[in-house]
């Protein structure tokens, strides 16, 4: 299923949910940002990998990064974040890839952005 979300910023987001019985409410599993031409912002697809998850880009707008795991995610402006060196931890989902973990939105970095996390899962995106 996919819902057309439209706000006042002049960009489309278009998301697909996924149903959760448990809290019988949906999640956003995917999405894509499009500017009002209809040419894709940036699309994400959860990853898993620590370290860099966005280069330095001065064009950047906005930045996006949301924890899927059931556990903390450390996020560091800068390289090598880590439990010991970060400047946020987004909290944990109640289960592995439901979506209702920890989000950090930014409209003004536009630097190196890195993240950890015991078996990580997150989403990340930027607009630019």
């Amino acid at each position: 299923m996919a819902y057309n979300i439209t706000t006042t910023d002049n960009s489309e987001k278009r998301i697909n949910l996924v149903y959760d019985s448990k809290t019988d409410s949906y999640k956003a599993f995917d999405m894509q940002v499009l500017d009002k031409a209809g040419s894709t912002i940036s699309n994400f697809t959860p990853s898993v990998t620590n370290g860099t998850v966005l280069q330095t880009n001065g064009n950047r707008e906005e930045l996006f990064v949301q924890n899927l795991q059931s556990g903390n995610l450390y996020v560091k402006y800068g390289t090598s974040a880590a439990s010991n060196s970060f400047n946020f931890v987004l909290a944990s989902s109640t289960a592995s890839g439901v979506g209702d973990g920890g989000s950090l939105s930014d409209l003004n970095y536009t630097g190196i952005v890195s993240v950890s996390g015991f078996n990580a899962s997150y989403i990340c995106w930027e607009r630019s």
